[in-house]
């Protein structure tokens, strides 16, 4: 068989060589003929179009390449979908797909039903993160809201005394303006803790 080796990793700090390196040792023991060495650095799996992987569909097309070797299914594909339809691809071009790590080959019948079973344990995993990740950025987002509540309500509690709270009200009933309501409660606060008119005003509208 011509075989082809696919790799990739996802950042530019990861390394290849050693797995590159194990599968030719692997297609020199099954008397595999290594045609091209394709490596995508710095792309997610889950991107469908890659530089390399689209040269090397290329070959397979022009009957360069009969088999694609790669070290684990998650190398060449994220999703089920996308391995599958690698694989449909691979097989309308005569090329089968062997995948090291998980003893999967194409060219059987068991390689076939197994490479069905692990992309759809692997996609399921992939929700299941998904789903932790999503639940807990919920939950993250709901706590912070409830402690801004707590401490906004927190804060509004605090403006005024229940004692400051029944004078603005008798203030109020004698005809007193809200600046001089205000400037009447003002009077036994320090600088830092003063209220505005339009504060009282509201409180004692909203009943607080």
């Amino acid at each position: 068989m011509k075989v082809a080796i696919y790799a990739r990793v996802s950042t530019d700090k990861q390394e290849v060589l050693n797995q590159i390196d194990k599968l030719k040792d692997y297609s020199k023991v099954r008397q595999w003929k290594v045609v091209g060495v394709y490596t995508d650095k710095a792309i997610s799996g889950r991107r469908a179009s890659r530089p390399e992987l689209d040269l090397m569909k290329q070959h397979i097309k022009e009957g360069k390449i009969t088999a694609v070797l790669v070290w684990k299914l998650d190398r060449i594909g994220r999703s089920l979908r996308d391995l599958i339809t690698l694989v449909d691809y691979f097989k309308q071009h005569h090329c089968q797909f062997i995948s090291y790590s998980n003893s999967i080959d194409t060219s059987t019948a068991e390689g076939k039903l197994m490479f069905h079973i692990l992309g759809a344990f692997a996609e399921f995993e992939a929700d299941l993160i998904s789903e932790r990740t999503k639940l807990a950025y919920e939950t993250k987002k709901k706590r912070l809201k409830n402690i801004n509540q707590e401490m906004k309500w927190g804060r509004r509690k605090k403006k005024i005394s229940k004692e400051e709270f029944d004078m603005v009200k008798e203030l109020r009933l004698d005809g007193v303006s809200w600046r001089g309501v205000a400037d009447r409660i003002n009077q036994n606060r320090g600088p830092r803790s003063q209220v505005s008119y339009n504060t009282l005003r509201r409180l004692l509208q909203n009943g607080e």
